[in-house]
């Protein structure tokens, strides 16, 4: 028993009872250090982590119990890429220009739908880029837009480049050349299978030198006061597929001998030929294209051409069908031939011409601005049997005698514009002119149209007046 009670007093000695009396610790400071012990293990395990075990868990069991009951029908998982592209589409209708790049530049699977509506909205539309005053036109929005849109402009090319197919570009002066320089290499990277129609304004020679690659699809092609350099001799290499070429303005011939290009598609061409033979598109450059380009339909020359000079054009043109000159000017050296045209069927001339040395076998629509009507010019009609619409404006009053000389039997429209004639040979024209229509002249007062009007009776009945102008049309008989 005595055994028993002390092991069980030496049980209840405190912790460091053995130890001697001077390294024994005081009651106070052993609750101190279970204190600080108990502090320094609930700062190492705070009570946040705890929190965050139990969310996690509380979690995992929900996620269990939605797992068990299945998806809730009314919950929308699809994500916008996972749209089919016709959804797309009409989603992005609703889009601005710029929304709608921006949706093409961030995501290859949303760009297939921007495309769609791009295409759809401005692929016919023309888009103008202007260097010199940094703006891009759509022509269907203001100018505000145009400086917005400048800041996309090269994103724009990018991104819907393969669906432009009209572009105008108005290059900038010297200062912006490596502008210049970026633009053609963007759209000659992004712009050449899908551009039919392209026009160069105040472009530089480089513009044809940089070029890497063919257009394969441009059918309309213009230049407008261009620099053009050594590659304009192989406009058909870079160009295969056009109809229209047009050199309007004066075009500068830098570094180029000649022209000499053929077109097999070539059908409407248009030159500015000026009074200068230095550094321009001159005759003999003109001649040499016409003579590669046979099958030419229409031709539309600016410029200073004599008679010599247009009898040596004609023997190229067999095939045409259309031509206007402007100015059509004096012929002093008409003697040395005619030019004849044996498949032009509209003629047009604008200029204070003399002179006509042209024939046709086929003409049926004349045009002539600013050509005084007398006997030269009414005899040069009249000799066009074939002719059935004429258009005239000129001088206001018609030299007298001038309008029976072209009382042609296949006329069916006339349209005199302001100028006017008496009233006798009116009333005469209009009784020989078996197969006319329509009737546009000038009467100088109200009572020459009465005057008219009795005189015919009901054939002729008055349809449009505009301050002296009177358009009449014949009336069907039943």
């Amino acid at each position: 028993m005595d055994n028993r009670n002390e092991a069980a007093g030496r049980k209840r000695q405190p912790e460091g009872a053995n130890l001697p009396a001077n390294k024994r610790s005081k009651p106070s400071e052993t609750v101190s250090a279970d204190v600080q012990r108990a502090s320094n293990k609930t700062a190492q395990k705070p009570t946040k982590i705890h929190y965050t075990r139990l969310r996690r868990r509380m979690e995992e069991e929900e996620e269990e119990k939605l797992a068990k009951l299945g998806p809730d029908p009314n919950l929308c998982t699809t994500k916008l890429t996972d749209v089919n592209v016709d959804c797309l589409e009409h989603i992005f209708k609703n889009l601005s220009l710029i929304d709608l790049l921006n949706v093409a530049d961030s995501n290859k699977q949303l760009k297939p739908a921007a495309d769609l509506v791009f295409a759809s909205r401005y692929g016919k539309q023309s888009i103008e880029i202007n260097l010199e005053f940094k703006f891009v036109r759509i022509f269907e929005r203001n100018q505000q837009t145009a400086k917005i849109l400048w800041l996309f402009c090269f994103k724009l090319l990018r991104c819907f480049g393969h669906s432009i197919t009209k572009l105008k570009i108005i290059y900038g002066s010297s200062q912006n050349a490596t502008l210049d320089v970026k633009i053609d290499r963007y759209v000659s990277k992004y712009c050449s299978k899908s551009l039919v129609e392209i026009e160069l304004k105040h472009c530089a020679s480089r513009t044809l030198n940089d070029l890497k690659k063919p257009f394969s699809s441009v059918e309309s092609l213009y230049f407008v006061s261009c620099e053009l350099g050594s590659k304009l001799s192989e406009l058909n290499k870079w160009f295969p597929k056009v109809q229209r070429l047009e050199f309007l303005g004066a075009n500068e011939l830098s570094d180029c001998n000649d022209i000499a290009v053929n077109f097999p598609d070539l059908q409407h061409l248009s030159l500015y030929l000026p009074d200068v033979e230095k550094n321009r598109l001159n005759q003999k450059h003109f001649a040499e294209l016409l003579r590669l380009n046979p099958n030419l339909q229409k031709l539309y020359i600016y410029g200073h051409i004599d008679a010599k000079h247009l009898q040596s054009f004609s023997k190229h043109l067999q095939h045409l069908e259309s031509l206007e000159i402007h100015p059509f000017g004096y012929f002093s050296n008409a003697k040395n031939g005619t030019a004849h045209f044996p498949n032009v069927r509209k003629l047009k001339l604008r200029g204070w011409a003399r002179r006509f040395p042209m024939t046709f076998d086929k003409l049926e629509e004349l045009i002539v601005i600013s050509i005084v009507m007398d006997q030269t010019l009414a005899n040069f009609i009249s000799k066009h049997k074939t002719l059935t619409k004429l258009n005239y404006a000129g001088n206001k009053y018609g030299e007298p005698g001038a309008l029976l000389k072209i009382t042609l039997p296949a006329l069916d429209e006339v349209d005199f514009g302001y100028c006017a004639f008496p009233i006798d040979e009116v009333i005469t024209f209009m009784k020989k002119c078996t197969s006319l229509k329509k009737l546009t002249l000038r009467f100088c007062d109200e009572k020459d149209y009465q005057t008219v009007q009795n005189r015919l009776g009901n054939k002729w009945r008055e349809t449009e007046k505009e301050y002296y102008t009177t358009t009449m049309e014949r009336q069907l008989t039943s």
